[in-house]
């Protein structure tokens, strides 16, 4: 009974086979692909039969996916890697994601990738198929990264500096922690300081920022210590990437201090205390018309725990209480004040003077024809 129930299940699933392998033989280019997957699945040996003529014919694009994993799984690696080479590059790059995101599950598929370079050399570069590469983990692929990385084809002396940074970015995602000390060589060895920005983003790729599994905490730490340790060698550029860098980490405490590493050791009054200035400008429409002014400015020291950008959302309530800007100095009326920093700490009494004076000019210019226009020193003070 066993063996007939048996026998009837293989003969339906012959005939299912049967029918499937007449639709791969029907289909059009539009829709071989998919029928030939579906073929895959069935009857491995009609599958291969079919092949050929399958990725001769079949139109690129999602539809094709299936059939590439499939024609992978079967060996077909000869004729898989020649249909993705004729497709047009973004069709293949779309394809070469989807294997690159299957890993994982089948091993096959970074085995498919590293004799794909070996059969086509640097060609496998040029025509970006590396972009699979950041989550297939295995060893070959591993080697094969770091291997790319030292040399002068697509490394660090190739002339294609695109390339190498699309390279460096996909090794970094692949290796993760392992990848932190090659960065920080990289930064430190490189000149452009546009190429040191590309070689400190890549701390977050390393990471797992914008991935599908996101932040890998254990290498998110790692990643944040290094930078830490690089930070006072960085071209001002890279400390500016740092800081972007650092906030993608969720690391925002770390980017706040990374602002002592930015302007060099002239603009700083000893340690990383930076020298900056705070204008406020207050203004009132009396209730009789008339109209009053006060320019409070003050001298400021900060320790290189904030960046300019941030002080016009911290000072201003400390300022406010500080002097007293709710216009009792003044007449009752409209009350305003209006904030001013610069946008980076002095580097000499000069720097700190001619802004100033920019202040003072555009605040005279303002008043003209108040009844009260005062400008007036607060102490100097720290952050």
């Amino acid at each position: 009974m066993l063996v007939l129930l048996a026998l009837t299940l293989m003969t339906a699933q012959a005939g299912e086979c049967d029918v499937l392998r007449t639709a791969v033989e029907e289909a059009t280019s539009a829709t071989v692909a998919t029928a030939w997957a579906k073929l895959a699945a069935c009857d491995r040996d009609a599958a291969l039969a079919t092949a050929d003529m399958t990725f001769e014919t079949a139109l690129p694009g999602s539809d094709a996916h299936d059939a590439i994993h499939r024609g992978i799984e079967l060996g077909l690696e000869e004729q898989v890697r020649a249909y993705l080479r004729r497709v047009p590059p973004d069709h293949r790059s779309k394809a070469i994601g989807t294997l690159g995101r299957s890993c994982d599950e089948t091993p096959t598929i970074a085995d498919f990738f590293v004799a794909s370079y070996q059969a086509m050399g640097t060609a496998f570069w040029s025509e970006r198929w590396h972009r699979g590469l950041a989550g297939c983990r295995t060893e070959e692929v591993r080697a094969l990264l770091t291997q790319a990385l030292e040399g002068d084809v697509v490394g660090i002396g190739s002339l294609d500096r695109g390339l190498f940074f699309s390279v460096l970015e996909v090794y970094a995602r692949n290796m993760q922690g392992d990848a932190l000390p090659t960065l920080q060589a990289l930064a430190l060895k490189l000149e452009e300081e546009e190429e040191v920005t590309y070689v400190i983003n890549a701390f977050s790729d390393a990471a797992g920022v914008g991935s599908l599994q996101g932040l890998d905490r254990e290498v998110t730490e790692q990643a944040v210590s290094a930078l830490e340790q690089l930070g006072p060698d960085l071209p001002a550029r890279g400390v500016d990437q740092a800081r972007t860098t650092l906030l993608a980490l969720d690391a925002e405490e770390a980017a706040d201090r990374y602002a002592k590493y930015r302007w060099p050791a002239a603009y700083r009054l000893g340690g990383y205390r930076y020298r900056y200035a705070a204008v406020a400008v207050e203004r009132v429409t009396c209730k009789n018309g008339k109209q009053m002014a006060i320019l409070h400015h003050a001298d400021f020291t900060e320790p290189g725990n904030l960046w300019p950008d941030q002080l016009p959302a911290l000072i201003p309530e400390k300022l406010t209480l500080e002097w007293r800007l709710d216009g009792s100095n003044l007449c009752p009326g409209e009350h305003e004040v209006a904030f001013a920093f610069p946008w980076a700490p002095f580097q000499t009494d000069e720097d700190r003077a001619t802004w100033l004076h920019e202040q003072r000019t555009a605040y005279r210019e303002s008043v003209e024809g108040y009844k009260k226009a005062v400008d007036k020193e607060e102490a100097p003070f720290e952050l």
